[in-house]
């Protein structure tokens, strides 16, 4: 049966190749795995299925339940609807009634029909059928000499290299903290500059280049005056938005300059930062609230600079959701306590932040360090509400979003699939003719998306 857009519906496929997350699993399906696996039809015999595990105290077993029940080469049938390119299916759990383990039968949406429908070397053929350049590259790899004991250190070795090249990793050696401040003195640059400053760099965004450098060399660092006055413009409304901002380290760098900021993320320990760090801004604010302002002109630049700015503040932290919110969250509990770093908080105890939520409407801006699948639903909710935003991207994740495409560089009408960093940082600044990029002091996925809209 053909699955229909927007309509619920059932397939039938033979799994070929799978990716299981923290809180979804993405599995590839040929639907007519009898015929030969090099000369099916792209278009009508391939589904991407994305299976979201949406019951939150079931999420280990959702994930235990298709790596043991769903392996390369079985038939299952699917129930969901077809959205966007991708077959949604939600995962439900069914408790047992005799109090036993997970078993076949306790989820629905899932049916395994037959185990081992093709064999390893038939999937091996499906994936080289639908990800041909994935597999050629793969197939390359496994060519590389590794003879000697020596190769195979310098083969190590250079994978260790890698992830702290450029476009890769989270940031090799520098740690989050670090690449949060990195981030939060790129924002008040961008902001005083494009924003606030009598004499504003007319040339940034109306370059034809699409890349800025916006670096402190290029521009100066702001005096203790123009940081004051872009504090207090970030701390208009309700702050700064981190968006998918894990434990707040770069709320912790916008906390420490008196920058108000909620940070918002799906996980139950949102804002929940390691002990030196909850240490370290717990001590920023007794030192502040125990000072007073005097008039002793041998004070550095650097102490007139905390003077000068608000003091140290606890952040606020929401949680929100990818997808569909999980069951047993209370959706009447939407605004609550502003939450601190340091507090031990149940799941039910954070607010949750959804669409209607005040703090979207009035946020001064938004910022997000590697937020994986929320990249592109953040830019375009800064793009629709014009907000000044600044996005460091990460990772692709182009299986759960087969449907991003950008211009074929051949030209003509075709597209091609976003699957590399360079596709996605390509696809983000195309949203909007303002959209504009710009490099970071710190290895890895370092090409910040920004604009000010002004």
């Amino acid at each position: 049966m053909e699955a229909k857009e927007d309509e619920e519906s059932t397939i039938i496929g033979v799994i070929f190749r799978r990716t299981i997350r923290a809180s979804y699993a993405s599995i590839d399906l040929i639907t007519s795995p009898e015929e030969n696996c090099s000369s099916l039809s792209t278009s009508k015999n391939h589904y991407v299925a994305l299976i979201q595990f949406h019951d939150v105290e079931k999420i280990t077993d959702s994930r235990t339940y298709i790596r043991r029940e769903c392996k390369l080469g079985s038939k299952i049938k699917l129930r969901g609807i077809m959205r966007n390119n991708r077959f949604q299916v939600q995962l439900q759990y069914i408790s047992s009634t005799n109090g036993q383990s997970c078993t076949n039968g306790t989820f629905t949406g899932l049916e395994i029909i037959q185990r081992q429908a093709l064999d390893m070397i038939q999937c091996q053929q499906a994936r080289e059928k639908y990800y041909p350049k994935f597999e050629k590259e793969v197939k390359e790899k496994i060519k590389v000499d590794t003879h000697s004991q020596s190769n195979n250190r310098q083969i190590s070795m250079s994978k260790k290299k890698q992830k702290n090249t450029e476009g890769t990793g989270h940031g090799g050696g520098v740690g989050k903290r670090k690449q949060g401040e990195i981030v939060r003195d790129f924002l008040l640059r961008l902001i005083f500059h494009e924003k606030l400053s009598d004499t504003k760099e007319k040339n940034i965004v109306s370059s034809k280049d699409r890349f800025v450098d916006l670096s402190s060399d290029k521009l100066g660092d702001l005096d203790v005056n123009d940081m004051r006055k872009t504090v207090d413009y970030l701390n208009e409304g309700s702050g700064v938005l981190d968006v998918a901002g894990g434990s707040g380290h770069l709320s912790l760098a916008l906390s420490l300059y008196g920058i108000k900021s909620t940070v918002i993320d799906p996980r139950q320990t949102v804002g929940k930062l390691p002990a030196r760090d909850r240490k370290a801004l717990r001590k920023a604010i007794k030192s502040s609230q125990s000072k007073t302002v005097d008039g002793d002109d041998s004070k550095t630049m650097e102490s007139k600079k905390v003077n000068i700015l608000p003091p140290p503040m606890e952040f606020k932290a929401m949680r929100a959701w990818f997808a569909k919110r999980p069951d047993g969250i209370d959706s009447e509990f939407r605004e609550g306590q502003p939450s601190n770093a340091g507090d031990e908080c149940s799941e039910n105890e954070l607010p949750v932040c959804t669409m209607c939520s005040p703090v979207l409407a009035s946020c001064s801006a938004i910022i997000a360090l590697h937020p994986d699948e929320a990249t592109g639903d953040i830019v375009d909710f800064a793009v629709e509400n014009k907000l000044p935003f600044v996005v460091v991207p990460c990772c692709v994740f182009s299986r759960l979003f087969p449907f991003r495409f950008i211009p074929s560089k051949d030209g003509g009408d075709q597209q091609k699939l976003v699957s590399t960093y360079d596709d996605l940082i390509e696809y983000l600044v195309s949203k909007h003719p303002s959209i504009r990029m710009s490099k970071l002091d710190f290895d890895g996925a370092n090409t910040a998306i920004w604009s000010t809209f002004s």
